[in-house]
């Protein structure tokens, strides 16, 4: 009965979410290119934005010896077109390309609003 009465909000509260939703992610793993200009980066799907699995793009703010690297997802669709949600963890890769390359002692973080992901 509880099972039942959790998946009834579930779905209820995701009705309402819009197909531009995106959400800044938690880094997984970042990988730095040899000529340091290009960042692979792996974030896990947000907690609390349904549905967004897309990547949507990044960007890095350097400041002295730190990078904050941030990273999107997007919506697939939208929830009421019969787009196929599922509450399944998974990984999102996507590169982001910087106009300069980043210093060798540089330490990369996520932006403090970023959501810690799923996994």
């Amino acid at each position: 009965m509880a099972s039942l009465l959790v998946g009834a909000v579930l779905v209820s509260s995701c009705a309402g979410v819009t197909s531009s939703t995106r959400a800044p992610v938690a880094l997984r793993e970042v990988d730095v290119s040899a000529d340091r200009r290009t960042l692979t980066v792996r974030t896990s799907y947000p907690i609390h934005q349904f549905c967004a699995k897309a990547p949507g793009g990044g960007q890095v703010k350097v400041t002295g010896d730190v990078a904050v690297v941030a990273v999107y997802v997007v919506r697939q669709g939208d929830f009421r077109d019969g787009d196929s949600c599922t509450l399944e963890c998974g990984i999102v890769t996507q590169k982001v390309t910087l106009d300069e390359p980043l210093a060798d002692d540089i330490h990369l973080q996520s932006p403090t609003n970023a959501d810690p992901g799923c996994g």
